[in-house]
């Protein structure tokens, strides 16, 4: 097995990973969520999507 170097790693208390299954794969839909998030004050730092075989994003 071929070893995989880590660059680093971050270590955060402040930091909370929230998951959004099952949102619609259409284009916007993950915007309005991040911008609702924003509007309550929330910084988002990563962002990571993926869509499933059903055609459903997750955020």
């Amino acid at each position: 097995m071929k070893k995989v170097k880590i660059g680093g790693v971050i270590r955060n208390a402040n930091l909370a990973k929230i998951g959004i299954m099952g949102i619609p794969d259409r284009p916007g839909v993950a915007g309005a969520i991040l911008s609702s998030l924003g509007h309550e004050g929330i910084n988002v730092e990563f962002i990571v999507q993926c869509i499933d075989l059903n055609n459903q994003d997750h955020v």
